[in-house]
């Protein structure tokens, strides 16, 4: 399957550099095959040959944008997908019974697609701040689109099954966030691990499987924020989000009123902290008072309730005997008695 799809994913680009070499020569801009060819260097580093002649070629040819585009996707009328690594057909073989079916077969054949109730207004001139174009992956317009193909690999992991896994491997995702627990006996772990790279190769394509994104099996385990043992049995607070949360506490004790963006930042802090921080949970009641009355341009002012609310939660946090709960405090009411009915039967 991995091979399949290496081969298909390889040969794709080269009919993509083959595209754009004969469209540069088509204009007269010489680029050496070396240059089109070469991945040297660290994935982050830009070819520098080759920007240079798509800018000439961008010069030149005075392409639109879409056209452009469509040239570095070799994209044409007849196969207009914007990733040729989602392919249709193998989605459709592979996430039969997935709830969000229907949705993946368009994503591959037209990318992210954005409906607007009505059409945007024209802008005369360019923003004072304006988002980085990196982060339009992150927008609400393309969030379901995550959640969709992070749901078709997790459907894909869990429904694989072998000799130690009948009923499919456990997998916890999270938009684009794969997590397996596996007990350390004989090749579980290794199963699992290859289970997940299968189920990102048959949905993605080789090329969504990177090293670096892949974490080591370990006991203590950063997820989501959270610090889980599972020797210990418990989940705590990451030190990073301790600090984060310190620093945070220090600057509100200090000053006399913050704005609405500091007392957000603040109570979402303590709320994090305080899911696993217990007996910090009393002393939120009256740093939310004035959170009702909260507006773009309100400020709170820091009263001497508030201030020794503070002081408690900076002694909490320099406590770290304390920071860390039961992980069964987090477990569903109806797992107990489910066992003490398996227990009399």
């Amino acid at each position: 399957m991995r091979e399949s799809c290496t081969d298909r994913d390889q040969l794709w680009e080269r009919i993509r550099r083959s595209t754009i070499a004969t469209e540069l020569k088509r204009v007269g801009v010489e680029l050496l095959v070396a240059a089109l060819e070469t991945d040297s260097g660290p994935p982050c580093a830009l070819n520098a040959a080759l920007q240079a002649a798509m800018s000439e070629y961008a010069r030149r040819a005075k392409p639109s944008l879409r056209a452009f585009v469509e040239l570095i996707r070799c994209q044409t009328t007849d196969d207009y997908r914007p990733n040729e690594a989602l392919v249709p057909v193998v989605l459709r073989r592979h996430c039969h019974g997935y709830e969000h079916l229907d949705a993946l077969p368009d994503i591959a054949a037209e990318g992210v697609r954005v409906h607007l109730r009505e059409p945007l207004p024209r802008q005369g001139r360019w923003p004072k701040t304006a988002p980085p174009p990196q982060s339009g992956s992150r927008w609400t317009g393309s969030a379901g689109t995550y959640s969709v193909l992070g749901g078709a690999v997790a459907f894909v992991h869990g429904n694989s099954v072998d000799a130690n896994h009948p009923a499919g491997f456990f997998n916890y995702d999270w938009v684009d966030d794969h997590v397996n627990i596996e007990p350390d006996v004989g090749t579980r772990c290794a199963d699992a691990e290859r289970s997940l790279r299968y189920a990102m190769a048959a949905v993605m394509g080789p090329r969504a499987v990177h090293e670096d994104k892949f974490t080591a099996w370990r006991p203590r385990q950063k997820v989501l924020g959270l610090m889980f043992d599972t020797s210990h049995e418990t989940v705590s607070i990451s030190p990073d989000k301790i600090t984060k949360a310190k620093r945070i506490v220090s600057q509100a004790y200090h000053a006399s009123r913050l704005s609405r963006t500091m007392m957000r930042s603040l109570l979402g802090s303590l709320r994090h902290v305080a899911t696993c921080v217990r007996p910090a949970q009393a002393f939120l009641q009256r740093l939310r008072a004035g959170e009702k009355n909260l507006h773009r341009c309100a400020h709170v002012t820091i009263t001497p309730s508030m201030r020794e609310d503070l002081i408690w939660w900076w002694h909490i946090l320099c406590h770290p005997t304390i920071n860390g709960v039961r992980l069964n405090c987090f477990r569903h009411a109806s797992w107990s008695r489910l066992c003490r009915v398996h227990r009399r039967v």
